[in-house]
């Protein structure tokens, strides 16, 4: 009975044991279950969370596209509830013309691949915005995309597009405004200069380089006072560029000088050079060579007095020369009839006296431009060479004289004797500035004028040219201001007229032609005669003229008629011819 007691206790004790063996057992595994589900739902939250707090949104469909999961920024970048995204499917997000690329691209999911693209969509408010997606099939069948909100980088795109294009265009603007600027620059006449604040040469265009002789890189960097004719006209014009701002300046004369020392009159204007914030950087000098322009004024000046000189003392010569006509006149008529030798002798002098006054009146006549011409076609090379003996007595023999002759010089018409007397008037005159001895240059040429070559008193056209140069003294400015008027003469009382250039002058001008004189104090002068040119068809009338001219005068009886506005001259005039 105790044994049996034993043994029974024995097992029960055994099958206690083991049952609490199980129990704990099961308690264990329960315990770690209820651990493990702790740590997936923990797990979970987690992962809820992290996509939850994507940025970006993250959707989960069947294989059909049905939505079955979104997260919030899902639903914030559709602008629906996440309910209301669940009972959607991709078509109700996409835009309208998205659809035709939704069949292949669920296609390309399920066959394993991911997909990257942007996709149109369209929010519950109907407005459109582009999404990055990438998309991919997960191991369950569903599928699975993470969608980004673009427009913005878009927006950037295409604004940094834009501005690459506007800035395409603006540096296209600027090179095509820095060619016109260019062009200008280089284009005008006028001299420009670009200098900074303490008057340094920045920039230069050709036409200044072309006034002033330098080249651009001798230019740039110096001080512009390399400019001008002395410092001072630079410190004046330093004084008056500072000043430029505070009122609008009239163009001023200034003179200059050139790289090879000439100097000249400049008309400038003057303003400020400023930075795009109106900060003062420098100037801008622009600057006109009007040294042609006085010249031409001059010129002009001149022979507008020199035309009324001529018509002053072309109206005295011909009155003188009417009186000269009666008191020559009465002379003859008093001389037919005087036995008495020596009255015919005090007559003598005095129609000598008389006929000098003549040829004196002859010369103001020319410069008056009303003495009769004999004009016929001559070559002025021909005149020259047989000039040339007399011309070496003349002037003597302390003075070499050389002769540069065109070869094919045009014929010219003009009276002969009056361009002989030319000649040897300028080389008497060449002779008395040399009075140590020198060298006289008589050249012949053709010249055509053109339109930028004219002046007022010799138009366009084609010229023969006659210089006189010698290597005397040379006149002063204003000595060579009066060469041509009448009587006015540097020589002693007693050694010239005053007539002979003057005389030259008005036959020239009478000729059609024109005559300038160059001079410098110590350098010598140049006088040069222009000519028109002898053309065929003037030949041709010419001949004409004279075949008739040639033609016999046959007369008997007729009646001589006198015609005369002078009754002194008209009355000496027929008792001469009776």
């Amino acid at each position: 009975m105790g044994l049996v007691s034993f043994l029974f206790g024995s097992v029960l004790i055994v099958g206690i044991s083991e049952t609490m063996h199980r129990a704990r057992a099961r308690a264990a595994k329960a315990e770690e279950e209820a651990k493990l589900h702790k740590e997936v739902k923990n797990s979970e939250e987690r992962f809820r969370t992290l996509i939850e707090q994507a940025s970006d949104g993250i959707f989960v469909s069947d294989a059909q596209g049905r939505y079955l999961d979104v997260n919030s920024a899902g639903c914030r970048m559709l602008g629906y509830s996440r309910e209301e995204i669940l009972g959607l499917g991709i078509p109700e997000l996409i835009a309208a013309d998205e659809a035709p690329r939704l069949a292949s691209h669920l296609a390309k999911l399920r066959s394993g691949n991911t997909d990257v693209a942007e996709w149109q969509f369209r929010r519950k408010d109907g407005s459109p915005f582009v999404g990055e997606v990438s998309a991919r099939q997960l191991p369950d069948g569903r599928l699975q995309a993470f969608v980004r909100d673009v427009s913005e980088r878009k927006h950037a795109e295409r604004r940094q597009l834009e501005l690459m294009e506007e800035l395409k265009r603006s540096e296209s603007e600027a090179r095509e405004q820095h060619a016109l600027f260019r062009s200008i620059f280089d284009g005008v006449p006028e001299g420009i200069a670009l200098v900074d604040k303490e008057r340094r040469i920045v920039m230069v265009n050709p036409a200044l380089t072309r006034i002033f002789g330098y080249e651009a890189d001798e230019l740039i960097g110096a001080s512009t006072v390399k400019l001008y004719a002395c410092p001072a006209a630079w410190e004046e014009q330093a004084i008056i560029s500072e000043k430029a701002h505070r009122a609008r300046l009239q163009p001023r004369v200034i003179r200059f000088r050139r790289e090879n020392g000439e100097t000249f009159p400049g008309e400038v204007i003057s303003a400020d050079y400023r930075d795009v914030g109106g900060g003062l950087r420098g100037y801008i000098g622009i600057i006109r060579d009007v040294s042609v322009e006085q010249r031409r004024e001059k010129e002009l000046r001149q022979a507008q007095r020199l035309e009324s000189l001529g018509q002053l003392t072309g109206g005295i010569a011909h009155d003188f020369n009417n009186l000269l006509t009666v008191i020559t006149g009465n002379l003859q008529l008093i001389d037919m009839g005087l036995k008495d030798e020596r009255l015919k002798r005090y007559l003598d002098a005095v129609e000598q006296a008389a006929q000098m006054g003549a040829q004196l009146n002859k010369r103001l006549m020319l410069f008056g431009r009303q003495e009769m011409l004999a004009p016929t076609p001559i070559n002025l090379n021909d005149r020259v060479t047989n000039m040339l003996e007399l011309l070496r007595r003349t002037i003597g023999e302390d003075i070499t004289v050389k002769v540069a002759l065109s070869k094919n010089i045009w014929p010219t018409r003009t009276d002969a004797d009056e361009i002989e007397n030319a000649i040897l008037n300028l080389a008497i005159n060449a002779r008395d500035a040399m009075s140590n001895g020198g060298n006289l240059l008589i050249e012949t040429g053709n010249v055509v004028i053109d339109n930028n070559a004219a002046r007022e008193e010799l138009p366009p056209g084609s010229y023969v040219r006659l210089s006189v140069s010698d290597t005397g003294s040379g006149m002063p400015p204003e000595v060579l201001a009066r060469a041509f008027e009448p009587f006015f003469t540097t020589k002693e009382p007693g050694k010239g007229t005053g007539l002979g250039l003057s005389s030259i002058y008005g036959f020239v001008k009478q000729s059609g032609g024109h005559i300038t004189i160059d001079s410098e104090v110590g350098h010598g002068t140049t006088a040069t005669i222009y000519l028109p040119k002898f053309e065929q068809s003037e030949k041709t009338e010419l001949a004409v003229q004279e075949k008739e001219a040639e033609a016999p005068i046959r007369g008997a009886g007729e009646t001589i008629l006198v015609v005369e506005d002078n009754p002194d001259v008209r009355r000496v005039t027929v008792e001469r011819i009776k």
